[in-house]
């Protein structure tokens, strides 16, 4: 299992995403859940970005992500065309697994993941 995500996607993954929801105690469920914005979620966004032009405003009316997390869907799904795909629970795992031999090691992490990928 590789990954075909550059340097830049794979440090910002690990900073907003997975280092996170680990420093807040939250586990990887096994549905493979953690992270992915429910359909609830999406529907709250959409509502609050018709009604306020603020990010922070925005946040707290989905109460459950930051402005920062809010931000980052929006312009995901506004651009599904641009290649933006979410990352699957072998990814995570994968990734933590690089992550663990790797640490911070940004360009080594997304060229072992394109190597793997390629000679698949």
């Amino acid at each position: 299992m590789g990954t075909s995500r550059p340097e830049t996607e794979c440090r910002q993954h690990y900073c907003r995403v997975l280092k996170r929801n680990t420093a807040v105690g939250k586990v990887w469920m096994s549905d493979g859940k953690m992270g992915r914005w429910s359909s609830d979620e999406v529907q709250r966004l959409h509502e609050a970005h018709k009604k306020f032009t603020s990010w922070v405003d925005i946040a707290r009316h989905v109460g459950t992500r930051d402005k920062s997390q809010c931000q980052s869907k929006w312009k995901q799904l506004e651009a599904p065309k641009k290649g933006a795909r979410e990352w699957s629970q072998k990814e995570h795992t994968y990734f933590l697994r690089l992550f663990d031999r790797m640490p911070y090691q940004w360009r080594n992490i997304a060229a072992v993941g394109l190597n793997e990928v390629r000679n698949k």
